[in-house]
């Protein structure tokens, strides 16, 4: 089990500010692997109005296995993941949900078939769920609210999307290099090492067994990338931190906005040091 301090929990709550501004959704802030984009503060307050609240323990379902996805679920507390994947034994392709994220209920919500994957927390969580219906109601009195959740749904698709062609184009240490940027994005800060060094700051991104499971690598490769990161002077932990120098990640940033549209490349910033 993950056993995270309460400054951990914190530090994926508070997020960052570029991530977590009522714009984000229509500002610069790219489309990342794995963590879409955060919900708008007005979707974030009709669930927590709205929403059922329930907590969650590390490995349990968002959904039982017989239940139908009629909700759509915010995580307000620690971590759950979406997978793609059999549940009888083989390892799922996993993507990430942190608080003020979606861990469920945007991908059906409009055509309300079956959704295809499961969901469950990786940590501890609290999550809140407010039936498909109601929300579906509100869209349609509003066209804000209506407009709001189609953009965060489509930056979903979008962040899949991209998680997606990760694993299928990307290199083991491009992968872990494309989730370090995503989690930095989300919760780093630029500081100063001893060596006056410029880094990104930010809480571990949790345990090698979810690492591996993001990335879709062995543990093998990924302790081998990591060593060769701490050799290189890139990855240096400290407690449930880390710092990562940021040249590290230009490549990976580099590839992603190749992979983009030249309209997008109006939306992005230039280097992860920015």
């Amino acid at each position: 089990m993950a056993r995270f301090s309460q400054n951990w929990y914190a530090s994926i709550v508070q997020g960052k500010n570029n991530t977590n501004s009522s714009e984000a959704i229509f500002s610069k802030v790219p489309v990342m692997p794995w963590i879409h984009h955060r919900l708008h503060p007005l979707l974030v307050r009709i669930f927590l109005r709205l929403g059922l609240s329930k907590s969650l323990k590390e490995g349990e379902r968002v959904f039982s296995s017989n239940e139908r996805i009629d909700h759509v679920v915010l995580v307000t507390k620690g971590v759950t993941a979406r997978a793609i994947g059999s549940t009888k034994g083989d390892s799922p392709a996993i993507a990430l949900s942190t608080p003020g994220h979606l861990a469920a209920g945007n991908l059906n919500f409009f055509s309300g078939r079956p959704a295809a994957g499961h969901y469950f927390a990786i940590t501890n969580a609290e999550v809140a769920y407010v039936p498909r219906n109601i929300l579906a109601g509100l869209a349609k009195q509003d066209s804000f609210i209506n407009e709001l959740l189609q953009v965060q749904f489509e930056l979903a698709s979008l962040s899949d999307r991209v998680g997606f062609c990760c694993l299928s184009l990307l290199s083991t240490e491009d992968k872990l290099k494309a989730l370090t940027s995503t989690w930095a994005l989300n919760f780093g800060t630029m500081v100063f090492d001893r060596e006056g060094r410029k880094m990104i700051r930010m809480p571990v991104p949790l345990t090698r067994k979810y690492q591996v499971l993001v990335t879709n690598c062995s543990s093998v490769w990924l302790d081998k990338v990591l060593h060769k990161w701490i050799r290189e002077k890139n990855w240096e932990r400290d407690g449930e931190f880390v710092l990562v120098n940021p040249e590290l990640l230009e490549p990976y940033y580099h590839w992603l906005r190749g992979c983009m549209d030249e309209a997008c490349l109006l939306y992005t910033s230039p280097s992860p040091r920015d």
